[in-house]
This record gives structure tokens, sequence and C-alpha cells, in this order.
């Protein structure tokens, strides 16, 4: 793609910290799946200088993924503002994209020989780094703590919930080819710290203080990496009410400062908002996360942009409809939710195509007049739990078998 200069933003490189994620987004969710290789492709070229990042700035075993990468995977990108190897969740990041390649295609060669080898150095990485206190140093892309003076920390929320994921996934690996080791992963987890609810009750984006430093949260910022456990499938520790209503208010809270003009850069920052509130059911939140996008990061040409109508970026091109797809549909292995986060806006409306993890394939979605309708086939069949609007559903799924499912929507 010709961006139009010599000299493009960022050197039209790779940036792992949230660019590259949001225009990855939607390729699953909309059965794509085959252009996520690519990227794992990628993964592999990079795999020495991956090993010496860990090796030459840790001194740990494993990988340790850049915020920045072009021709080469080296962790190199440390400045007086932007001290970027102090951010280790790039390894646990890409592992859930792995993860998820598996888990909507069910491709066990897959799974056996580039996704767990790969989950497996990201974590190897995590045993040798994390310390007593926990992620030290650590790095909340790209902000800076309201009563810090520089953006590196520790224990950054999205940190924890990354790794977490990441132990947690390999557990699942571990399990579903029959492969002994998963309690070294268990152990992982149990190292890690909590999350935590500051004093206005709402998630915080460093889960500790630093010291003397409280590392209070400052929502007048383009990123929100402490949702993290709420962009692909929810960390179940947000089943408690009290951490699940923490971060529907930390949404809210960024969602505000959203809507002022300071409010110009990094589209895709809303869609971490969007894919947020859509998994808490925010409806109305991830609904005027999508307008926002909408209406300020496309060009006459639907080419999207970074800054409202400047500077050429891919971001949201994945990022919105990834955002739409989980209003429509939420899925965890064995778990199906239709219309999640449905809006008032979209009293009405079809889909087809929709890709659900598990090997669902929502062949068609159709809902209004107060009906819904689904049908869904599934790559291996099972048993699944499909949440409707007006109530659960337990299912069994035949292999390549059309099941049709109708329900009713809530009164508006």
């Amino acid at each position: 793609m010709w961006s139009g200069t010599y000299d493009p933003p960022w050197r039209s490189g790779y940036t792992f910290d949230g660019n590259l994620p949001s225009a990855l987004a939607g390729l699953h969710p909309t059965g794509t799946p085959e252009l996520m290789t690519p990227l794992f492709d990628l993964m592999d070229a990079f795999a020495d200088d991956l090993r010496e990042n860990a090796r030459r700035l840790y001194g740990c075993e494993g990988i340790l993924v850049p915020a920045h990468a072009s021709t080469r995977g080296r962790h190199n990108h440390f400045g007086p503002e932007w001290c970027l190897t102090c951010w280790t969740a790039g390894g646990a990041w890409m592992a859930r994209l792995y993860w998820d390649h598996y888990s909507y295609t069910l491709d066990r060669g897959f799974l056996r020989d580039r996704a767990l080898p790969f989950l497996t150095e990201a974590a190897e990485f995590y045993e040798g780094f994390l310390c007593e206190e926990g992620f030290s140093p650590s790095y909340s892309p790209e902000n800076t703590p309201a009563d810090g003076d520089g953006q590196a920390c520790v224990n950054a929320t999205m940190d924890v919930a990354a790794v977490r994921d990441l132990a947690r996934n390999l557990v699942r690996a571990h399990r579903e080819l029959g492969v002994p080791g998963a309690r070294r992963w268990v152990r992982l987890a149990a190292r890690l710290p909590g999350y935590r609810v500051n004093a206005a009750g709402e998630l915080a984006e460093w889960a500790t203080a630093a010291g003397p430093v409280a590392q209070t949260d400052r929502h007048a910022h383009r990123h929100a990496s402490h949702l993290y456990p709420l962009w692909y499938e929810r960390d179940p520790a947000f089943a408690d009410p009290r951490l699940a209503g923490a971060a529907a208010r930390t949404v809210r809270a960024r969602l505000a400062w959203w809507r002022g003009q300071e409010a110009d850069e990094m589209a895709f920052g809303l869609v971490q908002l969007g894919l947020a509130a859509a998994s808490l059911g925010l409806a109305e939140e991830a609904h005027e996360a999508v307008s926002l996008l909408a209406e300020r990061y496309w060009r006459p040409t639907m080419v999207p942009t970074h800054n409202r109508g400047r500077i050429l970026n891919v971001d949201i091109g994945g990022g919105f409809p990834a955002l739409v797809a989980a209003m429509l549909l939420g899925s965890a292995q064995g778990r199906l939710e239709v219309l999640p986060a449905l809006p008032r806006a979209w009293p009405s409306g079809v889909v087809e195509g929709l890709r659900a993890r598990g090997g669902v394939v929502v062949e068609r979605l159709e809902w209004g007049r107060g009906r819904v309708a689904v049908r869904l086939r599934s790559a291996r069949g099972g048993p699944l739990l499909v949440r409707m609007p007006d109530g659960n559903r337990r299912v069994r799924l035949e292999q390549g078998v059309t099941t049709c499912l109708r329900g009713k929507l809530p009164a508006p």
C-alpha cells in the first residue's frame, strides 16, 4: 500500500502494543482465519531476535516481542519519553492470537506444531521475569500514572491480564493435546498479582502502587490497555460483579474523554473501549464507540485514518468490523452469546457468516419485531451453551448439521 510519502509515520512498521492487534481483530470473527497466517510467519522470521531480546535485556529464557518491528524483531525502542523496552506483554498478546486461531478453526495440527511452541516460549520468559513484587519494570501503553512523571511503572494491569490469559490457554492447550506439563502454567498463574479497584470504583490501570508512587489513574489518554481482560474471552475473574462494575465505570470514564475535542488521535483506542463495552453488555456505550469511529476516522474514499481526517492507518480497518461483530456475537470455548450488546439504534438486522470460538459458524443471525433467530453449524459438534436475549439454551450440535434457535427480544 502506497502511503503517499517516502517518510511514512512509524516508518510503516509493525506496532505490536495496539495497532497490529486492532488491524487483525476482525479476521477470526468475520470468517477469514487464513489471513492470520502472515502474522505467524512473521513471528517465525523474528524468532531468533525475540529470544535475543529476552536474553540480552532481562537475562530470561523464552521470547520477548517488541513494541515496534519492521525488518527485524529487536526490542531496541527506548528513549526519555517512550521507554518501550519496559513493555513485556507482547509475547502474551501474540500468544492470544495463536490460541484464538486454534479456537476458531480447531486445527489441531496448528495447535501442536505452531501454537503450543509459541505459547510455551512466551510463558518461559515470564517464569524468569516475574519477581516477588510482580512485573518490574512494567509499562501500560502509552500512559503515565497521574501522580508519576514517566511511563515506566510496575504491575501494569495489562501485563497481569495478558499473562493470566496466556497461562490459562497453555493449560487448555496441554489438555486438548493430551500433553503433560500443564501444572507448570498453573504455578505461573499463581505468582501473578490480582486486579485492583481504585478509589473511584474503577478498574485500575496499575494493579499496585510503585513504592511511594500510588500510580493513580489518568483517563485523558488514547489507550485503554487495562481493559485487555475483556477484549477476547473474558477473564473469569470478571464474573465477580465488583470487578465487572469497576470495568464498566472505567469504560464510561474513558468514553467521556473521547467525546471531547482533545481526543483526536489513535482511533483504535475506541476499538479497545468498544470491545470491553460489548463484553460487559454495555450496548449504548459500545454503539457510541462505533459511532465515533464511523464519524471521525474515515476519508470519503473509505480509507481509515489514525487521527481525525489525517494519517493513513489500517488499524480500524480490522477493528471496526471486530467491534460490530462483538456487539452481535460473543463467544468462548463451549459458550455463545447472541446479541450481547444490541443498541436501541439497531432494532432490526441480519448478518451472515460470523464465526465463533469452538469452530462454530453462525450461518445467519436475524432480529426484529421482538424476535431473534440464529442458525448454527459446528465443525466438530458437541455441547454448547447459547445465551439468547430471553434466556439460555443448552444444545448439542452435530458436526456439519445446521441447528436453528429462536427467541424473543426484550421489550424496548
